[in-house]
């Protein structure tokens, strides 16, 4: 029982957001997610970057397009960007912080 209790806590399903596999280590798949205060923090931390430098290139290129197409142009782009590009990033430089030892 002791050689198998490591394995029981590698996945929990106990108050999950959705966001866990944003923070999933490529080399340490089944850990369980952060905090979900690390979490927050973290996903602001790519997130408000990106949405400034969208606001300043590409929303003014898409001001004659109605208020719901562009907003949905944007959060694509943004959901996109965030979850194959800045988060795997993110997850890999923050990763002390976020899993401590």
């Amino acid at each position: 029982m002791k050689k198998l209790a490591p394995l029981a806590t590698l996945v929990t399903d106990d108050h999950l957001t959705g966001l866990e596999t944003w923070f999933e280590l490529p080399n340490d798949p089944g850990r369980p997610a952060p905090p979900r205060w690390k979490m927050v923090v973290v996903t602001w931390i790519g997130v408000f970057p990106l949405l400034g430098l969208l606001q300043w290139q590409i929303a003014p290129r898409l001001g004659n397009i109605a208020l719901l197409p562009r907003v949905m142009v944007i959060a694509l782009v943004v959901v996109a960007t965030m979850t194959y590009l800045v988060m795997p990033r993110l997850t890999i430089l923050l990763r002390r912080w976020l899993y401590p030892a």
